[in-house]
């Protein structure tokens, strides 16, 4: 299981999700970064053909995670698509993905650079969980 049909199987997935973007008029490429369970920085790439969600690839990433860092990766990624397919990037709403943005959108000004709106909310969220009297509220109803 773990080599001849994994591999086969790992094969056929990236030849299928290669003929879904290349049939594709355009795609949207989503990212963002993790830390696996050996603290090794991760960044993950989700490319979105007609809102159809397809993992595209996962890169191990350097310690600094600049913007022009992210920039430069999420640019390997635009070309091994195709530049005239990709229509739009999500990523959070971080200063240096703000800043990722800029120079993609330097190079690229037909890709547009759009925040995560569930990132929003989350951060919106955990703001109001703040106010006293939003988190007296929570932690009534958990008790209950």
């Amino acid at each position: 299981l773990s080599s001849r049909l994994l591999d086969t199987e790992f094969i056929d997935v990236q030849n299928n999700l290669r003929k879904k973007i290349n049939n594709a008029s355009s795609v949207t490429i989503i990212t963002d970064g993790w830390t696996n369970i050996h603290r090794e920085s991760i960044i993950n790439y989700v490319v979105s053909i007609k809102q159809t969600p397809l993992f595209y690839k996962s890169i191990e990433a350097e310690a600094s995670h600049t913007g022009k860092y992210i920039a430069d990766e999420i640019e390997k990624i635009i070309i091994e698509i195709g530049i005239d397919k990709v229509d739009a990037l999500v990523t959070d709403n971080a200063s240096n993905m703000k800043s990722a943005w800029c120079i993609i959108k330097d190079k690229y000004p037909n890709i547009n650079t759009i925040g995560c709106a569930a990132h929003t909310l989350n951060l919106l969220f955990g703001d109001v969980t703040k106010i006293e009297s939003i988190a007296n509220l929570v932690m009534t109803a958990k008790i209950l």
